[in-house]
Formats: C-alpha cells, sequence, structure tokens
C-alpha cells in the first residue's frame, strides 16, 4: 500500500509525462476552426438562423441526455475508454459535416456531436486530476488553460482568414486533423484504475451521488452557477463572431480580435496564482464573479463603438480567468476522487440544460426580437441564479490562496 501511494505521489512531479500527454489532448481536442464560425458555415451553406438553432438545440439535447449515464459509465469501466470512443464519435461528426448538406440530415451529425462530446467530457480530465498532487492541481490546472486558450486563439485566426474566403471546408479538415493527434495523445495516458470491488461500486452507486450532493453544497452552488452561466455565454460563444460581423467586422477581423482575447486570457494564466496570493481570494471571488456580468451586458448594446467591444471582451475575460480558478479549486477539492467524472458530468449536463432551454426559447423568440436583445433578457434570468450560488459557493472559499 504504501509503495503503491509513493508511486501515485511521484506522479504530480514535473517529469510527470500525464502532464505532457494531456496537454497535447487538451490543445488538440480544442482545436477547432468551426468553433465561432460553425454558424457562418452553416448559413453560407443556405440554413436560416432559426435553423442554427434547432440544430444546437438538438447537440445540446443529446448532451444533457448523455451527460451522467457517459460520466458514470466512465467512472465505473474506464475512463480513458469512454474519452476515445468520444472521440471517434467527434470524427465521424466531422466527416458527416463535409459531406452532409441537407438540414434533416445534419439533425443527426449534431446528436452525434452531444453523445460523442458527453464521452469525453470529464473522462480524460479525470485521469489526469487523479494523477497529480491535489497541492499541484492549480499550478497544472494553470497550464491547462494555457493550452486550451492557445488552441483556440489558434483555430480561431485560421477559421476567421477560411470564413472569409469561404473555404471552411478546409477547416474542417484541419479539424479532423487534430481530433486524430488527440486519439493519439489520449491513447498514451495510463490510467490509475480505482479496484472493482464490492465497496467502491457502493462509493459510485446512484445513492452515493445523491448523498454526494446533499452533504456537499459545495457542489450544488458550482453547478448551480454552472447552469445560470451557460443560460447566457453558451450561446453568446456561438453567436459572437456573428455579433461582430453585424457591428461591420469581417470574419477574419472578427477572428484576429478574438485570437487576441484569447491570448490575453491564455498569457494571465502564468500569473493567475501570484494575482490570487496578494488579495482576500473569498472577498476577491465575489467581486470577480459578479463584476463579468455588467462587462458582458456592455458588449450586447448597441450604443458601444465596435472598436471597444473586444477591450470589453478582454476584460470579461480576465475576470472568468480569475473568478474561475478559485472556483476549479473549490470544487475539484469537494470532488470525491472515486465520483470524479461524474461530478464533472453534472457539470456538463448543468451547462447543456441551460443552453437547450435557451436555444429552445431562441428557436421561436429570434423572429420578433433581436439576437442582441435576446441575449440581454437571458442576461437578466443569468443573474437571478448566478448571483446567489456565488454568494453561498464564497462560504467555501479560503481567505487566503496558500
Amino acid at each position: 500500500m504504501t509503495n503503491k501511494v509513493a508511486t501515485e505521489s511521484s506522479l504530480s512531479k514535473t517529469r510527470n509525462p500525464v502532464v505532457v500527454q494531456y496537454l497535447l489532448f487538451v490543445f488538440f481536442s480544442n482545436f477547432s476552426t468551426m468553433l465561432y464560425f460553425l454558424t457562418t458555415f452553416l448559413q453560407q451553406g443556405g440554413l436560416s438562423l432559426g435553423q442554427v438553432s434547432l440544430l444546437l438545440l438538438c447537440y445540446q439535447a443529446s448532451k444533457f441526455v448523455f451527460e451522467i449515464p457517459t460520466g458514470y459509465m466512465g467512472d465505473r469501466f474506464g475512463r480513458k475508454a469512454s474519452g476515445l470512443a468520444g472521440l471517434g464519435g467527434l470524427v465521424v461528426y466531422l466527416v458527416m459535416l463535409l459531406v452532409v448538406r441537407d438540414f434533416v440530415w445534419l439533425i443527426p451529425a449534431f446528436i452525434l456531436r452531444g453523445i460523442a462530446l458527453s464521452c469525453v467530457s470529464g473522462s480524460i480530465e479525470s485521469l489526469f486530476v487523479d494523477s497529480i498532487e491535489e497541492s499541484e492541481l492549480i499550478r497544472y490546472n494553470t497550464w491547462d488553460r494555457m493550452a486550451f486558450f492557445g488552441s483556440y486563439a489558434l483555430s480561431v485566426i485560421l477559421g476567421g482568414l477560411l470564413a472569409g474566403q469561404q473555404l471552411m471546408v478546409f477547416g474542417i479538415i484541419c479539424d479532423l486533423i487534430a481530433i486524430l493527434l488527440a486519439i493519439i495523445a489520449t491513447s498514451l495516458i495510463r490510467e490509475l484504475r480505482h479496484p472493482n470491488s464490492n465497496e467502491m461500486q457502493e462509493k459510485q452507486s446512484l445513492s452515493a451521488i445523491k448523498q454526494m450532493l446533499k452533504t456537499r453544497p459545495i457542489l450544488v452552488a458550482g453547478l448551480l452557477i454552472d447552469l445560470a452561466q451557460a443560460f447566457t455565454f453558451v450561446a453568446f460563444e456561438d453567436f459572437y463572431i456573428i455579433i461582430l460581423r453585424d457591428m461591420g467586422l469581417s470574419p477574419f477581423l472578427a477572428g484576429l480580435s478574438l485570437a487576441l482575447q484569447l491570448l490575453i486570457a491564455a498569457g494571465l494564466g502564468l500569473f493567475t496564482s501570484r494575482i490570487l496570493r496578494t488579495v482576500n481570494t473569498k472577498q476577491f471571488f465575489m467581486i470577480t464573479s459578479i463584476i463579468k456580468l455588467p462587462f458582458t451586458a456592455l458588449i450586447l448594446l448597441s450604443a458601444i463603438p465596435v472598436m471597444f467591444v473586444p477591450l470589453i471582451y478582454i476584460g470579461e475575460s480576465i475576470l472568468g480567468t480569475l473568478s474561475g480558478a478559485i472556483r476549479y479549486r473549490a470544487f475539484q477539492e469537494a470532488c470525491p476522487s472515486e465520483l470524479r467524472n461524474t461530478c464533472i458530468s453534472l457539470q456538463s449536463q448543468m451547462i447543456s440544460c441551460a443552453a437547450l432551454l435557451f436555444y429552445g426559447i431562441s428557436a421561436m423568440a429570434l423572429e420578433f426580437v433581436t439576437l442582441p436583445q435576446l441575449l440581454l433578457m437571458a442576461l437578466g434570468v443569468t443573474a437571478c441564479i448566478y448571483v446567489p450560488a456565488v454568494f453561498r459557493m464564497s462560504k467555501a472559499v479560503h481567505s487566503s490562496w496558500e
């Protein structure tokens, strides 16, 4: 038993190969030229904004339905297998996106996308978190965020260039190559399997999940924050390029602007721990979490000149990065190791649930209101749930970052 603990402890060192393999997975799995330009690509193919909303609704619905079952299966039978199955499903989705143009046939493609991302969601991250010491969680999360935002920035630049030339087919091919590289990186990660004993199965039962949520209110508060944020911010990210385009920016300039914002957010990760050591973390968490809401509202106001929109978005990204690091630490510390994948899947399900509600509403409401008006109304609903949940979660946040 002592040897096993020593072995797992040694994995937390900087030379831990899982760190490099996981960061490669994060970079390649999040590389997507279609991420911010999917709506543009589908509109170039002849679909209306309402039809795009319906496709995204199908995607979020399937993700919502399969999040918990796939997370639970990953905890019970293998997180690595779950992640690889999901990445394989994304390959099929991208191939379908290449060859299918009819709206009806795109529906199963987006349903498959939801199922695939449900399998990936939390599975590889759980492998990574279980392989390092809890004290190293934030340092490695900083690297995680840098790989994440760096991948987004690179793919946004390429996506903007291709969207401007109506060459998004080449973007899909690039995305396919990235997913194949993510599969290779994932296959190299060593999985530390929990013993498949009766005691462990009891710890991973549905009753154990219910008990976990009853006895750990910090998890419930974190899930409510995810639910509230997603009601506005998932759609905000999906339609951000459309908002910039309507303000007069070309797809390339919009992509370049967004890439700059993402790179700044990635660079901030280098200083996050240092910044948080100099402040009262509890108060800082509440302030940065709540102020990001009016920042987002400013972006959606048509009176704001387009040149100021990226600057405001950078401010919102900085606030989100700082508050997100605190929330991530508090949530992960409250997650039992044997149910970590399930906890992350619960987070994803909250996001899918909120996005599902928004896209269901938007499919009907966009006939009567503009997209910024709809997002502003959604932001008001978000605030009603988000602010109380932030105050509840702040009770579990340590005043000191150490």
